[in-house]
């Protein structure tokens, strides 16, 4: 960047704007911050996780209630 800016000077007026406008962004703060960001995302993780575990456990509830073995074993006793 120093080549691109080489023999420019910054004028009064760029100087007054950009102070300017530093100066709104740090009034207009909203208190957020990355950490805070990192903790939500973290919640709403632990959310999907759990409505996924209910999800498939649900499903997994709609399915046979005896294992496949079980059912061979008493086929056996019954041919017998």
């Amino acid at each position: 960047m120093r080549v691109a800016f080489e023999g420019k000077e910054v004028t009064e007026e760029e100087r007054t704007a950009i102070v300017d406008f530093l100066q709104f962004v740090d009034a207009n703060q909203d208190g957020t911050n990355a950490r805070s960001y990192l903790v939500t995302l973290f919640i709403y993780g632990l959310v999907g996780i759990v409505v996924l575990r209910g999800f498939f456990f649900l499903l997994g509830q709609r399915g046979s209630k005896d294992t496949v073995n079980r059912a061979i074993y008493e086929r056996q006793i019954k041919s017998t």
